[in-house]
């Protein structure tokens, strides 16, 4: 199993419209939802838990599960949290 680390998030436009004005969030959650269809199966994520990516993450990790067992994504914030088997949109509880 190899691990992937993952590095996105979607700019917060009061930080400084500059770069909210020339983001393109879609294509951010495509490639986000994309990199976790691919990674997930066979490999871990590692990603800095990002407020606006660890939802696509949970969701795609949660659609897995559904067919075919856990996945295994890392979270790392304070310590390491684990996105994986059960998580879906509405739970924002991370497993440890």
């Amino acid at each position: 199993m190899r691990t992937i680390f993952l590095s996105a998030s979607i700019p917060d436009p009061k930080r400084h419209p500059r770069f909210f004005e020339t983001a393109d969030m879609v294509a951010i959650a495509d490639a986000v939802h994309a990199l976790c269809t691919v990674v997930l199966p066979t490999d871990r994520l590692v990603f800095g838990g990002h407020l606006a990516i660890t939802p696509i993450v949970q969701r795609v990790a949660a659609l897995l599960d559904r067919r075919d067992g856990e996945r295994d994504a890392l979270i790392g914030r304070n310590g390491v949290d684990r996105v994986g088997h059960g998580l879906d949109e509405g739970n924002d509880k991370l497993q440890r």
